[in-house]
């Protein structure tokens, strides 16, 4: 999910006191989107990688305040019909239950970010997104650590929720024989880079 993620620690590890920056941010390729679910016949992985995003370049202005890191301009669309899966009735079944001709993309944008803790070399924060799923928006509380790897930054992040929270019934395939959890978990691991440092748009006085 925004992915979102790969905003926030490029932001952090490069933080400095100036009170306001504007950054380009590239997410890499390699870098991956995973929903994990399960059936009453086995569990799957839908998954795509970040060349299928149609925007990978993301403008960020971002300023800190009483230890929080507040962004704007910080969304990623993910194209719904490049989850993909070996097995293929869930992967036709997730397409329509995201209405993916009507919303083809789902949404996360990253607002904020909080408790950042430096812990063995990387930095544990939660950040604060807004999830669009079939036109429907909800918001969450994300757990998400974080490393510097030379010049990028590698991020994880995890969050467990239910499609209905968006209204979504969960699919029943092959005349309900096959029976779809409502419960999935998405899983991002993003590598981003700051493809640009473009202004420092407060000088310190």
């Amino acid at each position: 999910m925004r992915a979102v993620f790969l905003l926030k620690i490029i932001l952090t590890l490069t933080l400095n006191s100036v009170a306001q920056q504007q950054f380009r941010l590239k997410i890499q390729d390699g870098s991956q989107i995973k929903i994990h679910g399960s059936s009453n016949v086995h569990e799957f992985t839908l998954s795509q990688t970040a060349t299928a995003f149609p925007e990978r370049l993301i403008q960020v202005t971002h300023g800190s305040t009483s230890g929080k890191i507040m962004v704007n301009n910080g969304t990623i669309s993910i194209p719904v019909r490049q989850f993909t899966t070996p097995v293929k009735l869930i992967q036709f079944a997730f397409y329509k239950m995201m209405m993916a001709d009507q919303h083809p993309n789902l949404l996360i944008r990253l607002k904020q970010l909080d408790d950042l803790q430096p812990h063995k070399g990387k930095i544990r924060s939660t950040a604060q997104v807004d999830v669009t799923i079939a036109g429907v928006t909800r918001s969450y509380t994300i757990p998400v650590e974080s490393k510097k790897v030379n010049e990028s930054v590698e991020i994880t992040g995890n969050k467990r929720m239910s499609i209905r929270d968006f209204g979504i019934i969960p699919p029943s395939p092959m005349m309900g024989m096959v029976r779809v959890s409502e419960w999935v978990d998405i899983q991002m691991n993003l590598n981003c880079r700051l493809e640009q440092h473009t202004e420092r748009s407060l000088a310190r006085q």
